[in-house]
C-alpha cells in the first residue's frame, strides 16, 4: 500500500506518512491525485483549492427518491373487469405507468415484486380505481390479501390509499413479508401505522411473543453513557415517540385505555410492565438472534450501511422487520440521502419476494396544516451539495 495499488481503472491508490507542515491538500496538488472523503468541508475546501474532490461513489445507492413501492397503472376497461371478476390481471407487454405524482415511469414498465398499484381505467381516469399487488408467483397483479379499506386495526382507520397499502404489508403474515419499508415525510403516520399493526397482531391476536421497539439516534458502537434507573428508564427519552404512538393510539379505542374498567394512568408504561412491548438500545442488540417478535425500527435514516444489515439478520424464526424512516430528515453528519440505512436496504430488497415497501407522499401528511406547510416548505428535495458543484 505504501508503494503503490493499482486498479484496474488506470488508478493508484497510495497510502502516505503525513509530513510535519505538509496538508493532505499539498500532497494531492503534488501528485496531481483526487481526495476522496465522506466530510463536506474537506472536498469543499479542496475545490476551493482547485484540487479535485470526491465522495465515496460506491455508498451512493439511490438517486433521485429511490423506489417508491407503487405506481399508478393504466389499463382498459376490459381488464378492469377481468380483474373484477378473476382476481387476477396478466399482460405480456409492459404496463404503462406513472407515479403517484403522475410522472411517466416508462412506455412499457417492468412491476418489481409485491409492488403495490393503483388500477385506472383509461376511459374513465377520474373514475373509481382498484388497488392491487404484483406477485412474483402468479405473474400478475392481485387484489390485496391482508386487509380491507374500513376495518379497524387497533381501533385505527385508514384515511388514504397510502394508509391501505401500509396496512396490508405490515398485517401480512410473516413467512409472506418478514421485512416492511415504509419511507415518507414527517407526518404520514409511519410509526402510528406501525405500532398499531404490531399491537394488533401482538397484543389482540397473539400472532407475535412481543413487539421490540428501537431507534437509531445513536451510533450502533456508540454507548449511551450513564443514566440513572433501569433499561427501560435509561431508554425513555429516546423511545419518547413510541410511547407517544401508543398513547394515541388508546385515545382512538376507549376499551384499549382500561383495565378491568379503569382507565391505564399510563397505557405504554402498562404495555412494557406487561411484556407486550419492549424497547431496546441500537447499540446492543448486535449478537442476538430475536425470535417470534414484531421488530419496529424507527429512524433508520439515520443507520449506516452496516447497522441496517447488522440489524435485518438479527431476526429469527418467527420475526417481522419493519424498517421506518425519511430520507430527508437525516441527523447524521457522514450520510444524505443518498447512502444511509434505511434507502441502501430499500434499494438492495428490491425485488426480493421477502421485502415489501411502500413510500408516503407529502400530500398523505396527517399531521396539523402547519406540519404539512414546514414539509412543503422547509423539506430538502434535491440531491444534497458536494463540492463539485460549487
Amino acid at each position: 500500500m505504501k508503494s503503490g495499488v493499482h486498479l484496474n481503472n488506470g488508478g493508484i491508490v497510495r497510502i502516505t506518512e503525513s509530513q510535519p507542515g505538509v496538508s493532505i491538500f499539498d500532497e494531492a496538488r503534488s501528485c496531481s491525485g483526487t481526495i476522496v472523503s465522506r466530510e463536506p468541508a474537506v472536498r469543499v475546501v479542496a475545490n476551493c483549492m482547485e484540487i479535485p474532490a470526491e465522495d465515496y461513489k460506491a455508498e451512493i445507492v439511490v438517486r433521485n427518491g429511490g423506489y417508491a413501492g407503487r405506481c399508478r397503472i393504466y389499463v382498459t376497461h376490459d381488464e378492469m373487469k377481468e380483474f373484477a371478476d378473476t382476481g387476477i390481471l396478466r399482460r405480456p407487454a409492459g404496463w404503462y405507468a406513472t407515479t403517484m405524482d403522475g410522472a411517466l415511469l416508462s412506455e412499457e414498465y417492468a412491476l418489481t415484486a409485491n409492488e403495490f398499484v393503483v388500477l385506472v381505467d383509461s376511459a374513465h381516469p377520474d373514475g373509481a380505481t382498484t388497488l392491487g399487488r404484483w406477485s412474483e408467483e402468479k405473474e400478475g397483479i392481485i387484489p390485496l390479501q391482508y386487509y380491507s379499506r374500513g376495518w379497524p386495526v387497533y381501533g385505527v382507520q385508514t384515511r388514504n390509499v397510502g394508509q391501505v397499502f401500509a396496512f396490508e404489508a405490515l398485517l401480512a403474515p410473516v413467512e409472506v413479508a418478514p421485512l416492511v419499508i415504509l419511507k415518507g415525510p414527517a407526518g404520514t403516520a409511519k410509526t402510528f401505522l406501525s405500532m398499531a399493526a404490531a399491537l394488533e397482531q401482538a397484543y389482540n391476536n397473539d400472532i407475535y411473543r412481543r413487539v421490540l421497539a428501537t431507534r437509531s439516534n445513536t451510533e450502533m458502537d456508540k454507548t449511551l453513557g450513564y443514566l440513572k434507573g433501569d433499561e427501560v428508564q435509561k431508554l425513555s427519552p429516546l423511545l419518547r415517540p413510541i410511547f407517544d404512538n401508543i398513547e394515541n393510539l388508546h385515545k382512538t379505542e376507549k376499551r384499549k385505555g382500561k383495565k378491568d374498567g379503569v382507565p391505564y394512568e399510563d397505557p405504554a408504561k402498562e404495555l412494557v410492565q406487561s411484556g407486550v412491548v419492549s424497547i431496546q438500545s441500537l447499540g446492543y442488540m448486535r449478537g442476538r438472534s430475536i425470535t417470534d417478535t414484531y421488530i419496529i425500527i424507527d429512524e433508520a435514516q439515520n443507520m449506516s450501511l452496516t447497522q441496517v444489515l447488522s440489524m435485518i439478520t438479527r431476526a429469527g424464526e418467527g420475526s417481522k422487520i419493519v424498517l421506518l424512516g425519511d430520507p430527508d430528515q437525516i441527523d447524521n453528519p457522514f450520510l444524505d440521502r443518498q447512502n444511509n440505512g434505511l434507502v441502501f436496504a430499500s434499494e438492495k430488497m428490491k425485488g426480493s419476494p421477502l421485502c415489501w415497501q411502500l413510500s408516503f407522499t407529502e400530500e398523505e401528511c396527517t399531521r396539523s396544516p402547519l406540519a404539512k406547510e414546514a414539509i412543503r416548505r422547509l423539506t430538502p428535495k434535491g440531491t444534497p451539495i458536494t463540492a463539485k458543484d460549487i
